[in-house]
């Protein structure tokens, strides 16, 4: 996913990625949560693995975790390319 976002904070500095990081938490904790969409492992369902700057959705439909992640994230100002 690559995001666009409509607002800036210069890249050169230091709140720049933490920012991002922070809004996107916030957007997948939000689409996400209370959800049972996703991939049942040993009871648990799991539907994001996220490491550094990437994320990983599991479904068994694309679709479903993308609208939510897209709908959720479209309340920001942010927008998603894929």
């Amino acid at each position: 996913m690559v995001f666009n976002s409509s607002r800036m904070c210069s890249v050169s500095t230091v709140q720049s990625p933490l920012l991002f990081n922070i809004l996107l938490e916030v957007v997948i904790t939000l689409a996400l949560d209370d959800n049972q969409v996703g991939v049942c492992i040993s009871g648990s369902v799991i539907s994001n693995l996220r490491f550094a700057d990437d994320i990983s959705l599991l479904a068994d439909s694309d679709l479903t975790l993308v609208d939510k992640v897209n709908k959720t994230s479209g309340r920001f100002g942010l927008q998603n390319k894929y």
